[in-house]
């Protein structure tokens, strides 16, 4: 839903969506004529609720069929729970307006005492906090994350958060 709602509605600055894919099966009601909002994903790989090629799928829909390659990518550090992490980052165009995504492969049994790994990753299960990164999208807005890189990036400063 928080996928959707970032490309329909005009009511929030950024939008985030754990393990989530597009509804492809309401894709006809979704307008790549618009450009949606920044939007962090997070997906770990280990946890099956969405393939990896959901995600790619998704990824290429939020990105506007755009590069097929992040702008920058970041090693997270990695603990015993995880065996790779990574922050990508697709820098805003004219027709999308950035995508950050934190990839994670964990090992199994690491994170939750089932048989599956859904659970939240944080500290100190996990060595990288996704908490923070989602804190420090929302609150410091991804062109400050492509600054770094690109010092001529505009910041939009409104502030209104979608958390789902």
């Amino acid at each position: 839903m928080a996928l959707f709602l970032q490309n329909e509605a005009n009511l929030f600055n950024a939008a985030s969506s754990v393990e989530g894919a597009l509804p492809f099966a309401h894709a006809h009601k979704w307008s790549l004529a618009k450009p949606g909002h920044r939007t962090l994903l997070f997906q770990n790989y280990a946890d099956g609720y969405i393939s990896p090629s959901q995600h790619d799928s998704t990824l290429q829909v939020l990105t506007r069929h755009g590069p097929s390659q992040p702008s920058w990518e970041r090693c997270l550090p990695v603990s015993g729970a995880t065996s790779w992490a990574k922050l990508s980052y697709y820098r805003p165009s004219k027709d999308f307006p950035g995508v950050a995504v934190v990839r994670w492969r964990s090992r199994p049994g690491c994170l939750t005492k089932g048989a599956h790994n859904h659970d939240w990753p944080r500290s100190p299960t996990v060595s990288f906090d996704a908490t923070s990164l989602m804190v420090d999208f929302f609150l410091n807005t991804t062109p400050r994350w492509d600054a770094e890189i690109f010092p001529d990036t505009k910041v939009d400063q409104r502030s209104s958060i979608l958390l789902v």
